[in-house]
């Protein structure tokens, strides 16, 4: 709880910007078929189209030619492996009694500017939004906002594991660049190795976790009916 409130401002940009692209998902509870089972977690297929379709859309609007199949066959399974992926990591801190305090959903929805009007969060703005940009209720925005905090605060305390000292980034940078100048690029190199290393954290961990998980994907099988 009071590493959350130590880190809120970088927590709240960071789901803020997330947030305002419409990165998100629906109530995992919703009734029809289940598309995706992770553990005792099931995600119906009506949430998991309403994601896939959003992040379609989005592919679309930002690219100038079509989308063809292989694109969308891409597309299909990154929002598959992310939906997968985002739902080990709730559970996990879930399993490590993780909350998010109501006062850091409120202060993150208010500062967000799509709820604001001149500066200043407007409730009616906000309720607006919600109704015809997002299409969900305010439980349900509020509680999907919690995950996404959750989620990020999880990960960020899992790769604060990761550590390169001064000493550490100068023997690497010398092994891989022998004739350049350590001293001008010595912050740049060190951020490039630390995030390296915080991928590096990030995927074994994730390898770990798939790999003693029950992950049962219906989505073939679901979509062949049609």
């Amino acid at each position: 709880m009071e590493f959350v409130r130590r880190h809120a401002k970088t927590i709240l940009s960071v789901v803020a910007a997330v947030f305002i692209i419409g990165i998100f998902y629906m109530n995992y509870q919703a009734q029809g078929p289940t598309a995706i089972k992770i553990n005792r977690t099931k995600i119906s297929y009506d949430d998991y189209h309403q994601t896939f379709t959003r992040r379609l859309d989005r592919e679309r609007d930002e690219r100038e030619t079509p989308l063809s199949t292989d694109d969308i066959s891409n597309i299909k399974q990154n929002v598959l492996a992310q939906m997968v992926q985002d739902e080990l990591i709730i559970q996990r801190a879930d399993k490590f009694g993780v909350k998010v305090p109501d006062e850091i959903i409120s202060s993150s929805i208010m500062s967000m500017p799509a709820f604001q009007q001149d500066g200043r969060f407007s409730r009616n703005i906000y309720e607006r939004v919600l109704a015809m940009y997002y299409k969900m209720s305010r439980l349900d925005f509020e509680n999907d906002l919690r995950r996404s905090i959750k989620k990020q605060f999880y990960r960020d305390m899992m790769l604060a594991a990761a550590k390169v000292s001064p000493m550490e980034a100068a023997l690497v940078f010398r092994v891989s660049f022998p004739d350049e100048d350590f001293e001008e690029k010595k912050a740049e190199f060190k951020n490039t190795l630390l995030n390296e290393k915080r991928s590096l954290i990030y995927y074994s961990w994730m390898d770990s976790m798939l790999k003693n998980s029950e992950i049962i994907n219906n989505i073939p099988k679901l979509e062949s009916r049609n």
